[in-house]
C-alpha cells in the first residue's frame, strides 16, 4: 500500500499532480470494476445454464442439482394398489390381516362374512 504523504510539506504543484494521480487510479479502479462486474454476471449466467435452459446436454448437468419433473401430478397417491387385506379392512370397517386369511381353520370364513354382508345389503340396493 501507499503512504499518504505529509501535505503540509507539499506545494501547491505537488498536490495538483497528487490529485491528478490519484483521480486517475479512481477511473482505472472504476473501470476495472464494471469489467469484473460483467465477468461475474457472465459466470453466475453460466452457472444457472443447465440442459433445460440451453443446448448443453444432459450429462453435463452438475450431480448435486436436482432437476424437477416437468409431469403434471395426478393427484393419485404414489403407491401400487391395495392388498386384499387392505381392500376387505375397507369393506368390513374391521382390521384383518394377511395370515387370518390364509388360515385353513375356517377364520377366513368368521373374517368375510360381514364384508359379505354388506356386498349382498349394497347388491339389493343397487337392484
Amino acid at each position: 500500500m501507499y503512504e499518504l504523504p505529509d501535505l503540509s510539506t507539499l506545494t501547491s504543484e505537488q498536490k495538483d499532480d497528487l490529485i491528478r494521480a490519484l483521480f486517475s487510479l479512481v477511473q482505472t479502479m472504476a473501470e476495472r470494476q464494471k469489467e469484473l462486474e460483467a465477468r461475474v454476471k457472465e459466470l453466475e449466467d453460466r452457472l444457472l445454464k443447465d440442459s433445460r435452459n440451453s443446448s448443453k446436454p444432459p450429462s453435463s448437468d452438475p450431480p448435486f442439482k436436482k432437476t424437477r419433473s416437468l409431469r403434471k401430478s395426478s393427484g393419485r397417491k404414489a403407491g401400487g394398489q391395495k392388498r386384499a387385506a387392505d381392500v376387505l379392512t375397507d369393506i368390513c370397517g374391521l382390521p384383518v390381516s394377511a395370515a387370518a386369511l390364509q388360515d385353513g381353520k375356517g377364520q377366513a370364513a368368521k373374517v368375510l362374512e360381514p364384508a359379505v354382508s354388506r356386498i349382498a345389503e349394497a347388491i339389493k340396493w343397487l337392484a
